[in-house]
């Protein structure tokens, strides 16, 4: 009786533990993901030039979601310009609501000072946007790099 027992508690619990890991399963598969991402770009009072290159990577850690490189062209003063970014697919809501930071370089050909507002824009499989503003950004030949933290 005593060994019929034991494997009765021992089929209770396997059956406890499968229905767990089917009930983590099925959470993970309605959890909300990253599914578009866009950079705003808003020059205030002195542009970028038509030669100076702007990168943008969204990141967590030092793993990149998204990006987009080597952005060129004119940017006049007091005008906007919006760029889609490249996402890699996958990504949930609660795995970037830490150690997301988005990085802007410039690369530049000879002197170029861009003073600039920027809006990061998530967009999520819930059909919700998440928008991180930073104003007042200025990026130039001698200070091409800016890290910023993501908050969502």
């Amino acid at each position: 009786m005593k060994k019929n027992l034991g494997a009765l508690w021992l089929a209770v619990i396997v059956a406890v533990l499968a229905s767990a890991v089917r009930g983590t399963g099925a959470v993970r598969a309605t959890e909300i993901t990253l599914v578009s991402a866009e950079a705003v770009f808003e020059t205030t009072t002195n542009d970028k030039d038509h030669d100076s290159l702007v990168t943008v990577t969204v990141k967590r850690g030092n793993t990149v979601i998204a990006a987009a490189s080597n952005i060129g062209g004119h940017w006049n003063d007091h005008s906007t310009h919006a760029v889609n970014l490249d996402v890699g697919g996958g990504w949930t809501r609660s795995e970037l609501a830490s150690r997301t930071k988005t990085e802007l370089s410039m690369a530049t050909n000879g002197n170029d000072k861009w003073e600039f507002n920027y809006v990061l824009r998530l967009n999520w499989s819930d059909g919700t946007r998440t928008e991180q503003r930073f104003d007042g950004l200025v990026l130039t030949q001698d200070d091409p790099f800016k890290a910023l933290a993501v908050g969502l």
